[in-house]
């Protein structure tokens, strides 16, 4: 199909168009776009910001079961209930006598330094 003249004529009145289309709509569809992420924005919940914070652990070496005689022990069934058996303190063997320092009981749940 053949079209007339006029439709496929280039005239400065359609230049000026289609310059202002290439500026209009691109700045329109921003502000459109702006507007329709500010209705999302409103109908979610507000962004909460958590902040996570570092505390160096304090650990202390727990008193033995009482803290005037130290009970030493072989196994978890040498200790009272709710304690447990440990080598607690820097553990260091000994070549020459070939021994490690002996086992305490300390009470379950607690920390104990090495």
């Amino acid at each position: 199909m053949k079209l007339p003249k006029s439709f496929t004529t280039v005239t400065p009145f359609t230049k000026m168009l289609a310059l202002l289309m290439l500026v209009i709509f691109p700045i329109c569809g921003f502000f459109l776009g702006r507007y329709y992420q500010q209705t999302i924005d409103v109908s979610k919940p507000p962004h909460v910001i958590v902040q996570y914070k570092m505390i160096p652990p304090t650990y202390s070496p727990t008193p033995p079961q009482s803290s005037d005689a130290v009970k030493t022990c072989k196994t978890n069934s040498d200790c009272q209930s709710g304690y447990f058996c440990i080598r607690s303190g820097p553990i260091m063997y000994n070549p020459k006598t070939k021994e490690l320092p002996p086992m305490t009981c300390h009470k379950k749940g607690t920390v104990v330094a090495f």
